[in-house]
């Protein structure tokens, strides 16, 4: 049966309206390159939040709400995607937004290091980026706080060596 509730529609409406950039980040961590999977990812997530307005309790803010509605819709999609991308590189409108084009490659670099990343990480690191505090990315992702700081500690490491590995690789195919 359709919802008829106006007010439910203009909470949601306004919800969306409030949280768009989240949402929209979110699906840019997730599909860096695909506009499309983007714009399926931002399509479930809204659905997700319209089908879940009703069992929302206040036990959170609303926006901490949206945030792990759209991470866990997130990584629903990520692990559930059966084609497997290996070349990534951020193309979308992100770069329209750079200053110039260092801090555009420091970004692409970033991105391509962050997909190597599983699910979960990927969440904790695009918080953590977001500069939310590490209580805040506890409560969004249902963690504790110092779970997340153990969380935030190994991909910092990860990262550095995934960095190194790949810049060995280059070393080698350029002196090949």
């Amino acid at each position: 049966m359709p919802r008829q509730n106006y007010k439910i529609d203009q909470l949601l409406t306004q919800l969306i309206k409030q949280n768009h950039t989240i949402i929209c980040q979110v699906c840019k961590v997730y599909y860096p390159c695909d506009r499309y999977r983007q714009m399926d990812l931002y399509n479930d997530i809204i659905y997700r939040i319209w089908k879940g307005i009703d069992h929302f309790k206040g036990k959170s803010t609303e926006r901490t709400w949206i945030y792990r509605i759209a991470i866990n819709t997130a990584i629903n999609h990520y692990t559930t995607d059966i084609r497997i991308r290996k070349n990534i590189s951020i193309t979308l409108a992100m770069e329209e937004s750079l200053p110039n084009e260092e801090d555009n490659q420091l970004i692409t670099e970033l991105y391509e290091l962050i997909e190597h990343l599983n699910p979960l990480e990927k969440a904790v690191i695009y918080l953590y980026l977001d500069r939310k505090k590490q209580v805040e990315i506890g409560q969004i992702l249902g963690l504790s706080e110092t779970n997340v700081s153990t969380i935030i500690g190994r991909i910092k490491s990860k990262l550095r060596k995934i960095k190194n590995l790949l810049t060995r690789e280059w070393i080698c195919v350029i002196l090949s």
